[in-house]
């Protein structure tokens, strides 16, 4: 009945942090799936923000399924800013 937590590193592969609102929202009618290739997009390392930011997802897995996801991010060039090391999630 353990969680484990399993980090995808930014430019990795993606299915199961894409693929996991479907379990976590499959009773909401009025919840709209975000596009994969604008999610898949963003993740990228590729992707503009990543130049100047550090990040890594994680998805949380119980009893070998899929239940959840996060992302944690450092923008660097924010806290140089800023002057701060700010850490943001979401």
């Amino acid at each position: 009945m353990s969680i484990e937590i399993k980090t995808i590193p930014i430019g990795g592969n993606f299915r199961q942090f894409l693929d996991v609102v479907d379990l976590i929202y499959q009773n909401d009618r009025h919840y709209v799936r975000p596009l994969d290739f604008e999610l898949k997009g963003r993740l990228s390392k590729n992707y503009p923000f990543w130049q100047h930011a550090r990040g890594i997802a994680f998805t949380a897995h119980k009893d070998g399924v899929c239940v959840g996801r996060i992302t944690a991010q450092i923008d660097d060039l924010w806290n140089e800013r800023h002057g701060s090391k700010t850490a943001f999630f979401g």
